[in-house]
């Protein structure tokens, strides 16, 4: 059939008989689309819409915080281009994350995240937060290179991340793969200026093997890994927190209260003798 010819039957219905043909055209589909009374917009306006119902519903969506988190752990847990755009990339995220909350249309996990309790949403999106972070070339002495991961670590409550930190290093990877310098740096941190002089005329091995049974127990962690609210060694050399800077320098002012409280006495005695 050629567009804009007639099929020979309805050719010879239309010219002999009207009501016929009036009848057959009205049984043929109607054309796929919309209607000539309701034209389709462009492509450029209907984006333009879009952005205009984004933009509200993101407007509504934040005024209902339960709702918002609901959402977005839904989100977290469908293939893209559910509604909502959010992924976890981080260095402790599966390689597949689909699926957080059992489903991967936004349809049936919304409703799951709606059905969780709060405290339940929080939770999970702490966990979301969890494996999202990525600090893989980091480290927190160099803080003009990496400021945003230095930031989020000492933004971390100092009782939660000093045992978190120290149940992560790996001592025994640390003192086999650094120098005999570094070993006998950490020995005299941890345990003294002349702990270090003495294993110092050792082997690197069993210098290693020495810092290794006894720094760890110290608290003692590298540089790298010391954030604001580290509380280990060197804790008389002001390095490790603010409350060990101020322990530091009590005794200097305890001396000098002490030196100035004879020289009054024997101001007073001398005086009575006169």
């Amino acid at each position: 059939m050629l567009y804009g010819v007639k099929k020979p039957d309805n050719a010879k219905l239309s010219k002999g008989d009207p009501e016929t043909a009036k009848r057959v055209q009205a049984a043929l589909p109607s054309p796929k689309g919309n209607s000539v009374d309701e034209p389709e917009i462009s492509n450029a306006l209907l984006h333009r819409l879009s952005v205009q119902l984004t933009q509200a519903a993101a407007t509504a969506l934040i005024q209902d915080e339960q709702l918002a988190l609901s959402v977005l752990l839904a989100g977290f847990g469908c293939y893209e281009g559910q509604g909502v755009e959010v992924s976890s990339n981080g260095l402790g995220a599966k390689r597949d994350t689909r699926g957080i909350l059992g489903a991967e249309e936004m349809e049936k996990a919304l409703p799951l995240a709606l059905a969780l309790k709060p405290a339940e949403r929080i939770s999970m999106l702490a966990q979301i937060a969890a494996d999202a972070l990525d600090f893989q070339g980091c480290a927190l002495d160099q803080k003009d290179v990496h400021g945003s991961e230095v930031a989020i670590c000492n933004a971390i409550d100092a009782k939660l991340f000093n045992p978190a930190m120290r149940g992560a290093f790996d001592a025994k990877d640390y003192f086999a793969g650094v120098s005999k310098a570094l070993c006998l740096k950490a020995i005299e941190e941890a345990l003294g200026a002349d702990m270090a002089r003495q294993q110092g005329k050792k082997q690197k091995t069993e210098i290693a093997a020495f810092a290794l049974e006894n720094v760890p127990p110290t608290g003692w962690l590298p540089m790298q890994l010391r954030h604001k609210g580290y509380d280990g060694p060197p804790k008389a050399k002001g390095k490790a927190s603010p409350a060990a800077n101020a322990k530091t320098k009590q005794p200097a002012k305890t001396a000098k209260a002490a030196a100035k409280k004879p020289a009054k006495k024997a101001t007073k005695k001398t005086a009575k003798k006169r």
